[in-house]
This record gives C-alpha cells, sequence and structure tokens, in this order.
C-alpha cells in the first residue's frame, strides 16, 4: 500500500491531468546557453524557465556559437544547434506538444523546421526526431504538433532550426508513463528518418576526418542503430550549404534492407537538383537495362544533432562486396600470377589530385586520362604498376584498332553509353566508373553515378534537344558538358566500331521492345517518386529556400511540379531522338547478334568467347539430355568428360545457334 500511495504521489508530481483527459508532463528545465549582451546580462530575462512558464510573452533565446554557424543565417552549414526541453524523470510515451512562437517579429518563422526529439541518454547521443513543426507558429497562440512514437523517452527537447536557432516562447508535453516499444519510434514524413549525432555535437568539418557518432534509422518498424563515423563527401557539392556525407558503421548492415551488406554508405544532398529525384529516374533505367550493378539509393529525411537538414538520398557507397561491385577485393599479398590480375576499381576522374587531402591513388594514362584507384587501395607498387600498364594496353587497342574487344566489355559499355545519353547527362565522361576483374583482360564500364546536373539541369546544354539539332544531332557527350582529359578518345573509337554500333542499337531495341524503356514505365516511375517525397520536398525547400536560385550548374525555374514536369518534357522529347538516332523501328529484331561468338574445345575444356551481351547457353549430349544450362553475359569455359556434344546458343532477340563439339 505504501508503495502505491509513493507511486501515485509521483506521477502525480510528474504530470498534470487536464479535463480533456490529455496528460501534460512536467519535469526539470534543461537547454543550452541563452544569448546574452556583450556585458554578460540575460537577454530580456532570457532563461530556459521561460518556455515553461505559461506565460507566452516570456521566450527562450539560445546563445550562437560562432564557430559552428554562420551566425545563425539561414542556410548555415553549422551542426550545433540551440535547444530547450524536459528531464521527465522517468520514461513517457509523448503523444503530442504545444508550441508558440516568440510574439514579435521576427518570432513565429523562427519555429518552421525546428525538431521535436526525444531520447533516454543525458548527452542525446541516442536521440530520435519524432516531430518537425511544418510551418511558422502563430504568434500568441499554442498549436498543437501531434507525435506518433511508440518508444518511451524520459527526455524531450525542442531543437531549433540551425537557420535561425532556438527562439521559442513555450512548450508544453503531453503523454503518459511507460517503457513502451520500437513498433514506430517516429519519423518526420512517410520517409524514413535517418538521425545523426556526432560526439559532443561535434562539426562535420571536413572530407578526410571521421566524426565519432550514432545513427538511428527508422522506418515504420524497422529500427536500426549503431555507431559509426561520419565525414564530408564529393567534390563540387560539399562546397553547397546542404553538404553530403559519407558513413561508416562499426557493423555491416542492409540499411533500410538495401541488397549490400555493408558498413560504408553515402548521404547524398541533391542541392542542384530541385526534383530530389534525379539520380533514382538514372538509376531505375540503369536497372531496366539490366547493368550487372546498379546503387541502391532510397529518399530519406537526415536529421544532424537535432539540425532538420532536408531530404537526401540513402545511397551505396561504391566498393567491392556482393550486392555492390561483386569482383574479386585484393589484399597486400595478391602482387603476382593470377592474384595480380584483380579485381580493380576505378574512376577516370578529372578531379584526380585536385585536393591534397583526399589521398587519391592513380596515374596517367599514356593518352592522358586521370585513373583513380578506388580499390585496391594499399598503394601497393605492384598492384599500381599492373593496372597502369593494363590500362594503358586497353586504350592502345581501342584507339589504334588493336583487339578492343578483347579488351572491351562491350556489354557494360553500351548500356553506361545509352544510361548516360538517354538522361542527357552532361558529367557521364567527366567521372566514369570501371573495373576489372580477376583473370579477365576486360575493361567494365559502370556502375552509372552522379545524374544531378542531367534531365535538362545544366544551363551549358539547355535546351538539350534545341542544341543538338543545331549540332547536327551528335551525341551530348560530344558537343557538350565536360569529359575528363583523354577519356573522348576510346568512347569515340568505341562508338564507331561497327559492331559496338549496331550492339548499342539492338540493345536499345531490345529493351523498346520488351517495354523496359518506354513512355508509360517513365513516367510512372517519376509520377511515384514524386508522390513518395511530396511531403518531404515541401520541408526540405522550406530549410533551405532554395526553389528559385540559382543551384550548381542551373536556376530555379519555379515550383517542386513544375520541376518535375521539365523532368517529363525532357524524358518525351529525349526518348523520341533516341528512337531517331538509333533508328529504332518498334518489334523490329536485329539480325546476327550471335554472329561474331566461336564456340571451339581444347583439353576437355568447352570454351565460348567473344560473349558481348546477355547470352543463353544449352548443352545436350547426342540423346538429347541437358548436361547444363546457364546465361552469361562475358567469355565462358567449362571442363566436360570426353563425347560429342550439342551446344545451342540463345540471345536476349530470340536468335538461336548450334553448334556440334567433340571432346
Amino acid at each position: 500500500m505504501k508503495n502505491t500511495i509513493c507511486t501515485a504521489i509521483f506521477l502525480f508530481g510528474a504530470a498534470i491531468f487536464s479535463l480533456s483527459g490529455q496528460t501534460k508532463l512536467t519535469g526539470t528545465p534543461i537547454g543550452t546557453a541563452g544569448y546574452k549582451y556583450n556585458n554578460g546580462t540575460d537577454y530580456n530575462g532570457n532563461t530556459i524557465a521561460n518556455v515553461f512558464d505559461g506565460n507566452l510573452n516570456t521566450y527562450f533565446a539560445s546563445a550562437i556559437d560562432e564557430s559552428s554557424a554562420n551566425s545563425g543565417t539561414k542556410g548555415s552549414r553549422g551542426s550545433k544547434t540551440g535547444w530547450v526541453g524536459l528531464d521527465l524523470g522517468s520514461k513517457y510515451i509523448i503523444t503530442s506538444v504545444k508550441y508558440a512562437p516568440r510574439p514579435a517579429s521576427p518570432g513565429p518563422e523562427r519555429l518552421e523546421c525546428g525538431i521535436i526529439e526525444g531520447a533516454n541518454s543525458p548527452d542525446f547521443m541516442d536521440a530520435v526526431a519524432i516531430g518537425i513543426i511544418p510551418a511558422p507558429g502563430v504568434a500568441n497562440q499554442l498549436l498543437t504538433l501531434d507525435i506518433n512514437s511508440t518508444r518511451g523517452f524520459r527526455y524531450v527537447r525542442y531543437c531549433g532550426s540551425m537557420q535561425y536557432r532556438a527562439n521559442i516562447a513555450e512548450l508544453e508535453v503531453y503523454g503518459y508513463p511507460g517503457e513502451g516499444d520500437d513498433s514506430h519510434i517516429g519519423q518526420l514524413t512517410n520517409l524514413p528518418t535517418v538521425n545523426i549525432h556526432t560526439q559532443n555535437e561535434a562539426l562535420i568539418a571536413d572530407k578526410v576526418n571521421y566524426i565519432t557518432a550514432t545513427i538511428t534509422v527508422a522506418d515504420g518498424n524497422y529500427v536500426k542503430t549503431d555507431n559509426m563515423g561520419i565525414r564530408g563527401r564529393g567534390n563540387a557539392s560539399w562546397d553547397f550549404k546542404k553538404r553530403p556525407y559519407r558513413m561508416k558503421l562499426n557493423s555491416a548492415t542492409r540499411l533500410l534492407n538495401n541488397p549490400a551488406s555493408a558498413k560504408n554508405w553515402t548521404l547524398i544532398s541533391n542541392e542542384g537538383d530541385k526534383t530530389l529525384i534525379r539520380n533514382l529516374i538514372a538509376f531505375n533505367i540503369s536497372k531496366n537495362l539490366e547493368m550487372p550493378y546498379t546503387p541502391a539509393g532510397r529518399n530519406v529525411d537526415v536529421v544532424i544533432n537535432g539540425d532538420y537538414k532536408g531530404c537526401y538520398q540513402l545511397c551505396d557507397h561504391i566498393d567491392i562486396r556482393p550486392g555492390r561491385v561483386d569482383i574479386n577485393e585484393m589484399t597486400t599479398s595478391d602482387i603476382s600470377g593470377e592474384a595480380l590480375t584483380g579485381g580493380y576499381q576505378l574512376e577516370i576522374n578529372a578531379y584526380l589530385f585536385s585536393d591534397p587531402s583526399a589521398g587519391e591513388i592513380g596515374f596517367y594514362s599514356n593518352g592522358g586520362m586521370p585513373i583513380e584507384i578506388k580499390s585496391p587501395d594499399y598503394n601497393v607498387q605492384a598492384q599500381n604498376n599492373y593496372i597502369k600498364n593494363h590500362i594503358n594496353t586497353w586504350e592502345s587497342a581501342v584507339i589504334y584498332n588493336g583487339n578492343y574487344q578483347k579488351y572491351t566489355d562491350i556489354e557494360t559499355f553500351v548500356k553506361y553509353f545509352l544510361v548516360g545519353e538517354f538522361s542527357g547527362n552532361t558529367d557521364t565522361y567527366w567521372q566514369t566508373k570501371i573495373y576489372k576483374k580477376r583473370s579477365d583482360d576486360k575493361i567494365y564500364f559502370g556502375p552509372v553515378w552522379d545524374f544531378d546536373i542531367a534531365f535538362e539541369n545544366d544551363n551549358r546544354t539547355f535546351p538539350i534537344n534545341d542544341n543538338t539539332t543545331k549540332n547536327k544531332n551528335l551525341w551530348i557527350y560530344q558537343w557538350g558538358g565536360s569529359k575528363a582529359d583523354g577519356v573522348g578518345s576510346p568512347v569515340d573509337k568505341l562508338i564507331n566500331y561497327n559492331d559496338v554500333y549496331q550492339r548499342l542499337k539492338s540493345v536499345w531495341a531490345q529493351y523498346r521492345n520488351n517495354g523496359s524503356i518506354n513512355t508509360t514505365s517513365l513516367m510512372n516511375f517519376v509520377d511515384s517518386c514524386a508522390a513518395s517525397i511530396n511531403i518531404s520536398q515541401d520541408l526540405n525547400f522550406k530549410r533551405w529556400d532554395n526553389l528559385y536560385d540559382w543551384e550548381h550548374m542551373m536556376w530555379g525555374r519555379g515550383d517542386y511540379a513544375a520541376n518535375i514536369q521539365i523532368v517529363k518534357d525532357f524524358l518525351n522529347a529525349r526518348l523520341a531522338w533516341m528512337d531517331s538516332k538509333l533508328q529504332y523501328v518498334p518489334n523490329s529484331i536485329p539480325d546476327n547478334e550471335l554472329k561474331n561468338i566461336s564456340v571451339y574445345a581444347n583439353n576437355n575444356i568447352l570454351y565460348i568467347n567473344n560473349i558481348t551481351q546477355k547470352t543463353q547457353i544449352l548443352c545436350f549430349d547426342l540423346t538429347g539430355k541437358i548436361i547444363f544450362r546457364t546465361e552469361i553475359s562475358t567469355d565462358f569455359k567449362k571442363t566436360l568428360p570426353a563425347g560429342a556434344y550439342l551446344i545451342q546458343l540463345i540471345a536476349p532477340n530470340g536468335e538461336r545457334k548450334g553448334y556440334k563439339i567433340f571432346i
């Protein structure tokens, strides 16, 4: 009985029950320092207690940290923000908050994009965003924000947006006692929310040094929490107001159930893309063309140290592993024999060595191409020498009409080329990702990457279709945008070899005929992406207020709907141009897709060479029994018992060709 009475007294002390049945919670006020005059005195009696005194005319204004914020101005890139909240003494399920702005202007607008966080650690390293204030407050009024979170929290706080710093007159927190569960810990919109807290709210200041942090990703009943390091990333985009990030988790995971289990992930800011989905549209085209690997990407809301950063793209970091670039990952001991031949993940990178702090490993080819060695990154001389010599051999074979088929994977080159041209990506050959497999002489192209200035978003080529006509209907890479030094020559040569150009036409026809690339599917995908981020994009452009601004390579051209329409209009026009350029006739089937393939046997081994596309292989004995069947997209060999075999090849267009082989 005594314990029951004590519990009742505690609960009554921690909460005030209103007549409407809501439970207004009380606790110990906590928060950051308040703003002070230069002489050290409080600004208008400025204390965190003002936020909980029931008086809409008193308010709190946080101090400005000049080291991390640009005087608290809109668009600041600092990571620290002022906050004020309550220590409730024990855990409560938060159901709503009420808030009122500082009454005088500027005041109401300073609440917009402010974040409500719940935590159970007093340093808020485990905090998750459970609500966002979507619009300016109303002077002298308490407005209600409903909270949909099932986790119990001891600490609740309001974090002022880094646009303005914390400036609030009143905050009331409502809920009921309980541990709760993680069936839905809170999201800002319908998108997943990525919560990041750096130790001691340290700034993410550069692209080299990782900052210790925690991450919690929430998407319905999906919750992933881990410790990690975070740093900046990107080239031109690192200097934008809305910055991109690289994350390295402590444990490998399939973050948001993406295909690869990995520690390394990226947060792409897409500041130069007013649709926020251009990358995802290009990735969808890559998937539809069945490239070996297309990066996984998904729009998310990002909050760092209580500051809402906007709508980002959570994306793979391009590295070697199953589900990404699936080739052999080399070690420092791979310095001879077959092991030395791969795998190598590379990039023809116009930015190579432009940032002395980046620590890139790379070289210039004989033709002047800047080649960055992404992996292996051990800087082992034998490996560096091998891949440099191999790139020079490939380059020479392509440019000087050598055995370019031996050294180039035509299938990935053609598809990479098609994605770049169809999307109007003027950056396709500014940074070009390529790789080499072990025991395979070919250079493979991909994955596709970086489409923020594609789809009619580059003033240098705008309007693309008009300028394409003026430039004698050349490919965009030939007349617009930028290319890394030296890369133009091998691309020019490859695209002009007859077998490569015919393959370009046949691949386009194949995926046009099977419905993977058509107007309906393209428009549906764009509409679906735009609808899925409609709430998030609205908050994003409130946070950054740049819809009509010049960003990166293009000026603002209207509201969000207008920017989506620009992409749709471009796709419709570009599809027609591609059809004309590649002489596409609906339902036509290109001939002789198998004509260059050679099939032979030697020493009990079946060889099938010069494969440039996905091809089915069926192997029968002379009784008609199937010995094996498989699908290949590169040269193939297989050991078989002595005997006679019938080999049938089937191309994607249905063309068949048969061989009789004796082993």
